[in-house]
């Protein structure tokens, strides 16, 4: 059945195909993944995926074991992701353009809830006016069991203080908002408020009870981040860590009543688990010199892996069973990074992603019990077959001597010898690329060019030395170091100085 299932998956997500040519054509590399979302439901019943023929964004339900699977077209609409609230209900947070109170059109996001035949039932907070007025309703946690909820920031209407704190939201007729804390019933889409949101606060972590454990600022005057929380059965807030501490806040983890931060050290990026009840602090694997990511369990909140890496990311898995389960499907995709992107509740069906640099993501579906892996579809269908370019980590000297980091992907099939080469440095500035499969950076090889992706000084992630060499050189060394990577390809005969261009975002 599960073979059947993963036939109807895949016709499903490829539509119609191009030709294979050499190289493909453009829109191989530019439609929309074929996949763009999936998971699985905690049951472990059914799959709920994202994606459906560039041009044609549908949101497929599917039930694994027999049955037949429920598709519905989402329009003209910008589709963002997905995920199950309990066994019932797939919600669907898509994007989309309006224009409110007589202003310039904004971007807004919104979740809708669907029902497992694919109808849609209504939008989230959809009885809450002042909540309308939000561009993104983000959604903080989801609580499973036989009457879901989901938790999500909203706002709530506050006197005006918009000539001190530009962040309190504003509609045209001068009604004034702040964030806070909502919860919502997928089955109707009607929200409450739960936790009453300050002026200078944007996000809240609740616990599986739905009670609000962290609360989230940045502080009017000095811009700088705060955290406060409370420990469980305790009601009064408390700062419990600052930007100005140093370091940087993770997370928090439900069952251990605990939050999560990075502090910065000698021996580099040290994960810190600190307990809310009596604030004791502990070290938590072991310090790496890249900026770590902190990964949660879904159904209890509970931290279970710890992310960070130069070339490629590595994780120190808190989870034995779910860092198995990542170990064994890694060994059999090697030389792809692999995600688990969803899992059922008892951990024995698992939605995954592989892909890499040089081989664009696959869909896969893992049946533990059976011990079956099963491909679902092709993220990119018209490059299944062809050619990719070969990407490099290096590291070359900037005039000044510090040591910068670079991916290079070089043509396929072509001689070696002076290419011409494209500049594709990162956004941010405080941001990176990672080794995985990247569209633009894959097509521009295919037309016969060297690419260098520079993770420039100021690039987030390679620590705290490295980012600050960034500060007051947004114009100054970051640009040079972009020309020094130039140099460095051309000196090793890899590009031709005199077919450069640069290109950004």
């Amino acid at each position: 059945m599960i073979v059947r299932l993963v036939l109807a998956l895949a016709a499903w997500a490829a539509g119609a195909t191009i030709a294979c040519a050499e190289p493909p054509p453009a829109a191989a590399f530019g439609r929309l993944p074929a996949i763009q979302d999936a998971a699985i439901s905690p049951d472990g019943a059914h799959l709920a995926i994202l994606g459906g023929p560039a041009g044609a964004r549908s949101l497929n339900i599917a039930p694994i074991d027999g049955g037949a699977a429920k598709t519905t077209p989402l329009g003209d609409i910008e589709a963002v992701e997905l995920f199950w609230a309990g066994d019932a209900h797939v919600i669907v947070r898509v994007g989309f353009w309006e224009k409110l109170a007589q202003r310039a059109e904004h971007r807004f996001e919104r979740n809708i809830a669907f029902d497992l035949d694919g109808k849609p039932i209504a939008n989230l907070l959809s009885n809450d006016h002042a909540s309308r007025y939000a561009t993104s309703q983000h959604v903080v946690r989801v609580v499973h069991g036989e009457t879901p909820v989901v938790y999500l920031m909203g706002l709530q209407v506050a006197p005006d203080r918009s000539h001190i704190d530009s962040r309190v939201a504003q509609r045209g007729d001068g009604q004034h908002f702040k964030w806070a804390l909502w919860r919502a019933d997928p089955a109707t889409g009607e929200g409450r408020l739960v936790e009453p949101g300050t002026y200078e606060a944007w996000g809240f972590e609740p616990d599986s009870t739905g009670e609000a454990r962290v609360r989230l600022e940045t502080d009017e005057k000095t811009e700088l981040d705060r955290v406060w929380a409370r420990a469980k059965g305790e009601r009064r807030w408390s700062q419990v860590w600052s930007e100005a501490d140093g370091g940087d806040y993770i997370g928090y983890s439900d069952p251990e009543d605990a939050i999560y931060l990075i502090s910065v050290e000698e021996t580099g990026h040290q994960v810190i688990r600190r307990r809310l009840a009596d604030g004791v602090d502990e070290r938590v694997g072991e310090a790496s010199p890249y900026r770590p990511h902190l990964s949660r369990d879904p159904y209890t909140g509970r931290a279970i892996a710890i992310s960070a890496g130069g070339e490629s990311v590595q994780a120190q898995f808190l989870d034995a069973e779910v860092g198995a389960v990542h170990g064994l499907l890694s060994r059999a995709l090697r030389d792809r990074e692999v995600s688990l992107v969803s899992w059922s509740q008892d951990r024995d069906r698992y939605v995954i992603r592989a892909e890499a640099a040089d081989a664009a993501p696959v869909w896969y579906l893992f049946d533990r019990a059976r011990k079956e892996l099963s491909p679902l579809a092709d993220a990119y269908p018209e490059l299944k077959d062809a050619p990719l370019g070969e990407t490099r980590w290096i590291t070359y000297a900037a005039r000044d001597g510090l040591s910068i980091p670079a991916y290079v992907t070089t043509p396929p099939g072509v001689a070696a010898g002076k290419r011409p080469l494209i500049v594709l440095p990162h956004g941010g500035p405080h941001s990176r690329d990672q080794n995985d499969f990247d569209y633009l950076t894959q097509f521009l090889a295919s037309r016969g060019y060297v690419v260098l992706r520079p993770q420039f000084r100021g690039s987030r992630g390679f620590g705290l030395a490295f980012e600050r060499a960034g500060y007051g050189e947004w114009a100054g060394k970051m640009q040079t170091d972009l020309i020094d990577g130039v140099k460095a390809l051309a000196d090793a005969g890899v590009v031709d100085p005199d077919q450069v261009c640069i290109v950004g975002a």
